[in-house]
């Protein structure tokens, strides 16, 4: 009996051990990603980013920057599924709904656009730059009476 649980014992240290070392390894590779990002080496950002999802399918900042490094790269189809897969975990997270619903507009879903940015006014409502976004969204879509109230929203803020 005591064997099994020393056999027990050394299992779940050894677990333990590589879990550690396995999140230390994505930490240092997740650095290379940022560093390739912020130097604008998108394609090799793209690929680290997807090899840290692999390993952690909900690794939320892998999920943020492959979607930045898309919309970088003007691939908005791709860079709104990674941005979707970021506000499936964090569902009130303000950036990623604006950066949604930016990635929307420039792939010209203005409808789309619109419901993203009024995600964010829902949350938070004197958000200026977002204001302004919607209305241009509205614009877009001839909903000038829209965009007329959302702009003078954003003025009376201002």
């Amino acid at each position: 009996m005591q064997k099994i649980f020393l056999v027990f014992l050394f299992i779940k240290i050894f677990m333990a051990t590589t879990m550690m070392h396995s999140a230390e390894d994505v930490a240092q590779v997740f650095a290379e990603g940022m560093a390739a990002f912020k130097v604008d080496e998108l394609d090799k950002a793209i690929t680290v980013f997807k090899s840290i999802i692999k390993i952690e399918p909900n690794f939320v900042d892998a999920h943020y920057h492959l979607g930045l490094s898309y919309y970088r790269k003007a691939k908005f189809d791709q860079a709104i599924t990674s941005l979707k897969r970021v506000l499936e975990l964090l569902p009130r997270d303000l950036d990623v709904w604006v950066k949604l619903g930016m990635a929307y507009y420039k792939k010209g879903d203005f409808d789309q656009a619109a419901e993203a940015y009024q995600e964010v006014i829902k949350i938070e409502p004197k958000n200026i730059e977002v204001l302004n976004n919607l209305g241009m969204a509205y614009d877009e879509l001839s909903c000038f009476d829209e965009a007329i109230l959302v702009y003078q929203s954003a003025l009376k803020i201002h």
